[in-house]
């Protein structure tokens, strides 16, 4: 079945940012939250990156 990965990525300062920027939506992403996905996210591999979507 085909697929295609869509690997959305953006600078940290960007996404804390946003964070902080952040008022009344329903998310309970925070600082504390963006740390601990930043500690255990890993890269997408060669094999992988050969199906990331393209612009």
């Amino acid at each position: 079945m085909p697929f295609t990965i869509l690997a959305c990525e953006a600078p940290q300062a960007v996404l804390q940012e946003r964070l902080r920027s952040r008022r009344g939506d329903a998310s309970e992403a925070d600082l504390a939250v963006l740390a601990k996905l930043g500690a255990v996210a890993e890269a997408l591999d060669d094999a992988e990156r050969a199906f990331v979507a393209h612009p």
